[in-house]
């Protein structure tokens, strides 16, 4: 069991490698979103280096697409999926018609999510081309002033 927790990384050290709460972490474990691979004789959960690149992939995601955790909750859904899916497709006993239907299964998962990027992306150059025309707006007034 030592050599185990020593692997395993406490909810504080996490907090302060990404910044985030304790009450965070928790919140993302209530989601599923997470999960503590292990618990401290003192009940302190803990978590291995997958659960850490599952966070930081996370927080890449809320920051830098702004996606919610409902959509983030179902874009790391759809990678396991995927996962699993690849999985099915590279095991020897599996016959043609099975990789075949594992394929498309694939090619639907990743175009749903294409999908789903392309809309957010429209949503966000949507507000952008707003916000860029106001500031032009602004600056021409202030340029009317002078």
């Amino acid at each position: 069991m030592a050599r185990e927790v020593r692997e395993k990384i406490t909810v504080e050290a996490v907090s302060q490698r990404f910044g985030v709460t304790a009450r965070t972490l928790h919140y993302y474990e209530e989601m599923g979103l997470i999960t503590p691979t292990a618990r401290t004789e003192g009940g302190h959960r803990l978590y291995d280096q997958k659960s850490i690149d599952r966070l930081e992939q996370i927080l890449r995601i809320k920051e830098s697409l702004g996606y919610s955790l409902h959509d983030i909750k179902q874009i790391l859904e759809a990678e396991q999926s995927l996962d699993n899916l690849k999985q099915t497709f590279h095991r020897s006993d599996t016959s043609h018609a099975d990789l075949r239907d594992a394929l498309e299964r694939y090619i639907v998962l990743l175009g749903d999510m294409v999908t789903k990027m392309e809309i957010k992306m429209q949503r966000l150059q949507s507000v952008h081309d707003l916000y860029r025309d106001r500031l032009t707006e602004a600056r021409r007034l202030r340029d009317d002033l002078s």
